[in-house]
């Protein structure tokens, strides 16, 4: 009665299939490699929003370029936007000493949000456990993003580097 296949699960062969599996894992691959960023986003435009635009954070979250891009995220990624930007104003000057001891100088006027990405980052790394790996590559892609601070890129790398193995040690 029954019969035995001798080609792929659909009646193909394999090597019809093997490129829609490629396909597949790297439209998994793509969409796997943007989980965390846009949280990371948002926190750093809640901090330009305290710091640049001295808003309160309260009203920042309500009424900011930060509260509409909230608005799209999950509610587990807008809590996590909210705890690495309440987090990072609590330690702001301990991050600011740390940053400053490995920028070794003011970082310009045209590198744009490259100063809130890398305290984002610093936080991340020192006081919210997120792996190295993950919070250092955030912070980069973050800033290739960025019109500005797309031409710090490897500063953002050296420093956050550094950052994580040396800071905790400050």
């Amino acid at each position: 009665m029954g019969f035995a296949r001798p080609f792929g699960p659909v009646g193909l062969s394999h090597s019809v299939n093997a490129p829609q599996n490629a396909q597949s894992k790297s439209a998994r691959h793509a969409r796997d490699y943007g989980v965390g960023l846009p949280a990371r986003r948002a926190a750093v435009l809640l901090l330009g929003a305290v710091l640049k635009d001295r808003q309160p954070l309260d009203d920042a979250l309500v009424d900011s370029r930060a509260a509409r891009e909230m608005v799209s995220l999950a509610a587990r990624d807008r809590a996590l936007a909210r705890a690495i930007a309440s987090t990072t104003l609590r330690r702001k000057g301990q991050l600011d000493a740390v940053l400053d001891h490995f920028l070794g100088k003011k970082l310009p006027r045209s590198s744009g949000p490259l100063r809130e990405i890398l305290l984002v980052a610093a936080c991340q790394l020192l006081f919210l456990d997120t792996p190295h790996h993950a919070a250092i590559d955030l912070a980069v892609r973050q800033a290739k993003q960025d019109r500005k601070a797309r031409h710090f890129d490897k500063l953002a790398n050296a420093v956050l580097r550094r950052v994580a193995s040396q800071g905790p040690a400050l």
